[in-house]
């Protein structure tokens, strides 16, 4: 129902409603939207071809997720060094590999990175919002959750690549 044919008052909070959830990016039983900055900076991201990751975080308030930083540097090492310690993240990076019969693939991974060091409210924000941000981001082939470093050798992420999409 259109409020500019029948000018309703009622109709004009239900074209409201319809209109921002149209325009929030995914929401999920946390609350938490997937901000739109980030959404663009992926699509770019991903379209372009462009090498490096993306790191994204949840706000401190707990209403978004949020474009932490953008990289183009490719290295599997410097982008593994830039996860925090002590804070979680999401991580999204270009990984090519060997498939098994020889040919040259790429994926783009999301890292669940929910390190000891992190309080368990984070962790279990960063778990329970990591579906919406999928659904947001269209693309990702291949998931890797990681709560230590040792867990994001190069290596052991592109044969569960190749196990998986090889």
């Amino acid at each position: 129902v259109s409020t500019q044919s029948t000018g309703n008052p009622i109709c004009q909070i239900v074209d409201k409603q319809l209109h921002t959830a149209r325009t929030r990016t995914h929401l999920d039983m946390t609350g938490i939207v997937v901000n739109n900055d980030l959404v663009s900076a992926f699509t770019t991201f991903r379209t372009r071809q462009q090498n490096g990751f993306i790191l994204a975080r949840i706000t401190d308030d707990s209403t978004q997720i949020i474009l932490d930083q953008v990289s183009d540097d490719n290295n599997f090492s410097s982008f593994v060094s830039k996860l925090p310690p002590d804070q979680c993240r999401y991580a999204i990076y270009r990984l090519d590999f060997d498939a098994k019969d020889g040919s040259r693939k790429e994926k783009l991974i999301l890292v669940l990175w929910t390190p000891d060091g992190a309080k368990t409210r984070s962790k279990m924000m960063y778990a329970a919002t990591k579906d919406t941000l999928k659904r947001s981001l269209e693309g990702i082939g291949m998931e890797v959750p990681a709560t230590d470093k040792s867990e994001l050798e190069e290596e052991t992420v592109r044969e569960k690549a190749k196990l998986l999409h090889g």
